[in-house]
């Protein structure tokens, strides 16, 4: 026997018949995303995780991941740089109100 070494990361997308409607999806929407060239989207038998279906392997983190969304994957693989303008615009609230709560605290 030989151990071979990973040949980049995967993306396990289980297709238990609990997860495959959804997952079903997700695999096909990932597998057409330039994004997610670096990965080997795989499809799997069931993973036993049905409680948190649908349910994703990553091979990178060696972490089993449940409940997934687009949303979930998109963040996988998207710099800082790629967010979505309304994503950045969200963001730059936040830091605002922050400085705010904190010139406050400074005054007091």
């Amino acid at each position: 026997m030989k151990t071979l070494k990973p040949k980049g990361d995967a993306l396990f997308f289980c297709m238990g018949s609990h997860c495959k409607g959804k997952n079903e999806k997700l695999f096909d929407w990932a597998k057409e995303k330039k994004s997610f060239k670096p990965f080997h989207i795989l499809q799997m038998k069931c993973s036993g995780h049905c409680d948190d279906k649908p349910v994703v392997f990553d091979s990178n983190s060696q972490q089993w991941l449940g409940k997934m969304k687009k949303e979930d994957l998109k963040a996988m693989v998207e710099t800082p740089e790629e967010k979505a303008p309304s994503e950045k615009k969200k963001d730059k609230s936040k830091d605002k109100s922050k400085e705010k709560k904190s010139k406050g605290k400074d005054k007091a």
